[in-house]
């Protein structure tokens, strides 16, 4: 019909604009959420830290309780440790208080005794070059 006018893509999508990348975003962004805005003093854009969040002494309260026969999902509950957590220490999976990653090539006292001789050597300048 001539008097019936489509509305475009753009105009369809109301009060939101596309991006460069093709994601359309709002218009009405608060100034201090937009791209490249400065912060109040005191606030940081990073994102918050969310590894561990629970105390040492609830996970061996946990493992406590579950090991006199609570169930792990109540024991979650009451002591406000992470599921995965607790289910991987009470199967095994991961021992308590172990450190994570690749162990150790040299002890401690022989990691000392090499920085000593390298210091040593430094010293009295070696290597030379020829």
């Amino acid at each position: 019909m001539p008097g019936d006018k489509r509305k475009t893509p753009s105009e369809a999508s109301g009060s939101r604009k596309r991006c460069a990348i093709g994601r359309s975003t709002p218009t009405n962004v608060p100034a201090s959420q937009k791209k490249g805005a400065t912060l109040p003093a005191g606030q940081s854009s990073k994102r918050p830290k969310k590894y561990k969040q629970w105390e040492e002494v609830s996970m061996l309260g946990a493992l406590k309780a579950v090991s006199q026969g609570m169930g792990t999902n109540k024991a979650v509950l009451e002591f406000n440790v992470p599921r995965s957590t607790l289910k991987d220490r009470v199967s095994g999976r991961v021992c308590h208080g172990c450190k994570s990653g690749r162990a150790r090539y040299l002890t401690t006292t022989e990691e000392e005794e090499l920085v000593n001789y390298l210091i040593t050597c430094a010293t009295i300048g070696l290597p030379q070059k020829a």
